[in-house]
């Protein structure tokens, strides 16, 4: 009776101790998330720092950008996912499209930016 309460308290102690170490972690520390999945802010668009790649624009992005975002995600349709629900007003539209998770959104948020159609097409014209 004594072993079986040990080993029962011995296993509730395993089975939290992930749920502890998670909440031990600063989600500000470099590397870390920037913001909680239930994060309601929908910035339109999101800027990298200095020396990083730039943010792909998910609404005029090619398959090879895309890409990009698949293979850190681990999602190998991802780009076909991406077009196929075009256009997006904001990134948090790929969550509520169903395209990605908003923990996977979380890891990719900065790398990735939505510029209305209209206004690559705008800043296109006025480069020519």
């Amino acid at each position: 009776m004594i072993f079986s309460k040990t080993r029962l308290l011995f296993l509730s102690g395993v089975a939290l101790l992930p749920l502890a170490l998670t909440s031990c972690v600063d989600p500000n520390a470099p590397g870390g998330n920037n913001s909680s999945p239930n994060a309601t802010s929908s910035p339109a668009a999101v800027s990298t720092s200095p020396g990083m790649m730039p943010a792909i624009n998910i609404n005029t992005a090619s398959q090879e950008e895309l890409k990009t975002l698949g293979d850190k995600l681990g999602i190998a349709d991802l780009p076909s996912k991406i077009e196929e629900k075009r256009p997006y007003k904001d990134i948090n539209e790929l969550v509520s499209k169903e395209v990605i998770s908003p923990q996977q959104l979380d890891y990719i948020q900065n790398d990735i930016l939505v510029q209305d159609v209209s206004e690559t097409t705008e800043e296109n014209a006025t480069e020519e």
